[in-house]
């Protein structure tokens, strides 16, 4: 799980921290302040150990910063890594990440789980006009973590439709699509669990019953399930359908499990506010369960259904953080807390604010 974030002259940001909860944390601003980046600089270090330690080989200084500067180009897109750099600034950038990872030891014969901290930092030093080097200046002590759970990205764009013969395309062809969408399809391509996953089978049950079955994966190709002898072609689905598909499948064949993150960027994106409580609340509810939530949202609609929802009984337990980004000259600034109080994430979108009182000076 990611506990810290640290960016320094990155993109929009001088210099942010963020703290995140080990439950939901809710990053909210305007177009333009840095929230998705946020969102995958999260993901490229949560996902570094799986993927270095996949081969079984040693977290070599070079081998490790091929990997991230591979990764931040194929993450970001950029046309050269000196474009993440912040514009105008001469400094050193900084990331570094503070994650939160299960370590399996023995203690008396008996299985002991217990869990360690894991610190990432690189630095990305100018090396002439349009050039870039890339140092790792810390690494992870590679004896002490076991077991890292890959962390799941969603992106903005839906996937469902796009998903038959994805991964081929990113292996072949250089297209506009960031490497997000190419490892949650790897990541949805697992054959059908026999048994479901147990969590939230109510919630989930809901989410069924509002698009009409559930996706499958048959022979390379989701399809939505909707009776023994009846299937449907996912793009002839309503986009918000598809979205809700796509979060019950990512539970449901346990890609999604607790002690695991899922980050999701924009989930309000093409979704109506009919069906926008039912698919926040499973989002709160697997936080409730253990999964660390990680979005970004410019919707005032599903920052007040998320405070609805933490105020019930079932959830006000649910570790959380809010993070509100608000643009300044020396870059983004974050105020983050505990609670929406404590960052007050509705000044953060002060359009949606000016609008409703054009709205109220046109009905009054």
């Amino acid at each position: 799980m990611l506990k810290q974030l640290r960016i320094s002259n990155f993109t929009a940001f001088g210099a942010a921290t963020f703290d995140f909860s080990s439950g939901l944390n809710v990053i909210v601003g305007a177009n333009g302040t840095g929230k998705t980046h946020v969102l995958k600089l999260g993901y490229l270090f949560a996902r570094a150990w799986p993927e270095l330690k996949r081969s079984g080989r040693e977290l070599a200084e070079k081998r490790v910063e091929a990997y991230f500067e591979d990764r931040l180009m194929g993450l970001f897109r950029p046309e050269r890594l000196a474009h993440l750099l912040r514009q105008g600034s001469t400094k050193t950038t900084e990331i570094a990440a503070e994650l939160n990872e299960l370590t399996l030891g023995d203690q008396n014969a008996v299985p002991l789980v217990r869990r360690d901290d894991l610190t990432w930092q690189i630095q990305l030093d100018r090396d002439g006009d349009d050039a870039v080097q890339l140092k790792a200046a810390h690494l992870p002590d590679s004896t002490r973590i076991d077991y890292c759970m890959e962390p799941i990205f969603v992106p903005s764009k839906e996937i469902v439709s796009l998903f038959e013969g994805l991964i081929g395309l990113f292996e072949k062809y250089e297209i506009q699509l960031d490497e997000t969408y190419r490892d949650l399809a790897v990541a949805m391509s697992v054959p059908e669990r026999r048994t479901p996953s147990g969590l939230l089978p109510e919630l989930l049950e809901k989410l069924s019953a509002a698009i009409g079955g559930e996706l499958i994966l048959e022979k390379g190709r989701l399809l939505l399930r909707q009776s023994a002898n009846a299937q449907m072609e996912p793009h002839l689905l309503a986009e918000g359908f598809r979205k809700l598909g796509l979060l019950l499948y990512l539970v449901r064949n346990q890609i999604v499990e607790p002690d695991g993150t899922l980050f999701w960027d924009e989930p309000e994106a093409n979704l109506n506010p009919g069906l926008m409580r039912p698919f926040i609340e499973v989002l709160v509810a697997l936080a409730a369960k253990g999964v660390q939530i990680i979005l970004a949202t410019h919707s005032l609609f599903v920052l007040r259904e998320i405070e609805i929802l933490l105020r019930e009984t079932a959830y006000r337990e649910v570790p959380r953080a809010f993070f509100a980004l608000m643009p300044s000259k020396g870059g983004v600034n974050v105020a983050q807390g505990a609670s929406f109080e404590d960052v007050d994430p509705i000044l953060s979108l002060e359009e949606d604010l000016a609008q409703s009182g054009r709205f109220m000076d046109v009905m009054g």
